[in-house]
């Protein structure tokens, strides 16, 4: 049954209220997934949005949670303004988004991360739980926090090299061909001469950009044969330091997957 304003009489019990807050005005319900990420309802619980970040959501009916991993299927996955429909993993320590066609496919990929696959629920059924006074599986015990669990671990890493000489110039290189990964993740890790920078930016198959650090390792979501890489010194950044359109620094290069 829809959850209304009676929602938030959920128990207040854990240390962090944030699993214990279902309602916060007359028109909003929402279930704590994992802080600070949850799934938001504004009509009266037909559908439910789950805010990743400013360019990564979506409208979920139904998912599971298995340590650092949000998961399930999305009517709508907007990620970096791409839209898709499908079953959706999201990483909340790497901010991992991914998408396959099929529930599958989504099984197969987590376990290759180490990640076991756990009931996946309709949102609904999650809130009348919550609504009852009853803690979601996963919600840490009272007077606990949510765990800390490791880093995913990649089987193989590819190198991005950004080299940066005496006299300021700048370049990248890695392997232009890359072996399908069934799962479509693929991790880069950056090497990077320079200990410091504010200037340079990298963005890896039109996915959100990153600030370029030396030992930094990022896993992207690749669904495409060939994509790009870009380097460069994004607009505000250029303009925070008076540097002109003319000389922002940007050079792209092509990676293709066989």
């Amino acid at each position: 049954m829809p959850c209304t304003l009676a929602c938030n009489s959920h128990s207040k019990k854990h240390t962090d209220k944030f699993y214990d807050t279902i309602s916060v005005d007359w028109d909003y319900v929402c279930i704590p997934i994992i802080k600070p990420y949850k799934a938001g309802s504004t009509d009266n619980s037909r559908s439910w949005l789950l805010e990743l970040d400013i360019a990564n959501t979506v409208m979920l009916s139904r998912f599971g949670v298995s340590k650092n991993f949000i998961y399930g299927y999305g009517d709508e996955v907007i990620i970096d303004g791409q839209q898709k429909k499908g079953w959706f993993a999201f990483d909340i320590n790497s901010k991992l988004l991914a998408v396959y066609s099929s529930r599958q496919e989504l099984t197969s990929s987590l376990n290759e991360l180490n990640i076991s696959v756990n009931n996946i629920v309709d949102c609904n059924k999650y809130m009348d739980s919550l609504a009852n006074g009853y803690d979601l599986s996963w919600y840490p015990k009272a007077g606990k926090k949510y765990p800390s669990y490791p880093e995913i671990e990649p089987k193989d890493v590819v190198e991005i090299k950004v080299s940066e000489n005496p006299n300021g110039k700048l370049d990248f290189f890695f392997n232009p061909k890359l072996q399908l990964h069934k799962n479509k993740i693929y991790f880069f890790k950056i090497s990077y001469n320079k200990k410091q920078n504010n200037l340079y930016y990298l963005s890896i198959a039109d996915h959100q950009c990153f600030l370029v650090k030396d030992n930094l390792l990022v896993p992207v979501f690749i669904d495409k044969k060939q994509t790009e890489i870009v380097l460069y010194t994004p607009v505000p950044v250029a303009e925070e330091k008076n540097i002109p359109g003319s000389k922002r620094f940007l050079k792209t290069k092509t990676l293709s997957i066989q």
